[in-house]
């Protein structure tokens, strides 16, 4: 009993058992606000894994529960699937254990989730949690990060951390304020387009008080000085030029020279496409 005291202890830290700090467990208190606690049924079970292993789990765990959070699966139910895996993973040890484990096991609850968390994406709006929309953008701007310097995404885990923080706001790229109070009360689907992951993203908080309220073209400029890449590079073509090192996470976005609902719809499945 005093054993898995100290591995629960060590997981609510966002620690391995060997005091390793786990970059999934720290982003899954970022997703859950630190409140989250299904996950860690299945990591108990995963406790005796070598620091590499018990990394590489949680790390498909996290992917997991944001993919359940987002679609709005039902906590009960993901409750009952991490049990009946708890008992299989005990007796588990060796790497390529693991490795199948995740594969089918967690990658292919992952695929049965996935159209409910493109649908959930597709209309959620501003209903989807606040803090779960700045973690999916964070996230997607530590992928990018990582394609960009050509490291493993896994190194880029931490960087999810910096941008959840006050410094950097979440900005309606087509602003709400072009609704009227009358449009809002019949909102049509063009309108309920503003709320769409498409037409969101990360900016310094300095920027967006700048630029809020404004339309798409005042904020070219403020977008093409900020230091987040998903929005730098909606506006400029870092592969560009003396900038060839960009080259291979520039084939992972696009350019959008004027804003209207098409753009939105064109960027809200790039984003969807980095996020899968």
């Amino acid at each position: 009993l005093n054993q898995y005291s100290e591995c629960y202890e060590a997981f609510i830290k966002c620690k391995s058992v060997q005091d390793k700090e786990i970059a999934a467990l720290k982003n899954l208190n970022l997703l859950g606000g630190g409140g989250l606690r299904q996950h860690l049924i299945i990591l108990m079970a995963a406790a005796h894994l070598d620091d590499g292993d018990f990394d590489k789990l949680a790390t498909a765990i996290e992917k997991l529960m944001f993919c359940y959070l987002i679609a709005g699966e039902n906590p009960r139910k993901f409750e009952r699937t991490f049990a009946g895996w708890a008992p299989e993973l005990r007796s588990l040890g060796r790497s390529e254990e693991i490795d199948s484990f995740i594969s089918d096991r967690i990658d292919k609850e992952v695929e049965r989730v996935l159209p409910d968390l493109e649908n959930a994406l597709r209309n959620a709006g501003d209903r989807m949690n606040s803090r779960y929309q700045k973690y999916l953008l964070a996230k997607i701007e530590a992928y990018l990060r990582s394609i960009k310097d050509g490291r493993d995404v896994h190194e880029y885990d931490l960087d999810a951390e910096i941008y959840m923080n006050a410094k950097y706001e979440i900005d309606h790229i087509k602003p709400k304020a072009e609704l009227s109070e009358s449009d809002v009360e019949i909102e049509s689907d063009q309108d309920k387009s503003i709320h769409l992951l498409g037409n969101l993203t990360l900016l310094e908080e300095s920027h967006n008080k700048s630029v809020k309220h404004q339309d798409y073209d005042s904020k070219k400029d403020y977008f093409g000085k900020s230091m987040i890449l998903m929005t730098r590079t909606m506006v400029d073509d870092l592969s560009a030029g003396k900038n060839g090192r960009f080259v291979k996470m520039s084939k992972k976005v696009r350019q959008f020279p004027i804003w209207n609902n098409q753009s939105i719809q064109d960027r809200q499945k790039m984003m969807f496409d980095l996020i899968a």
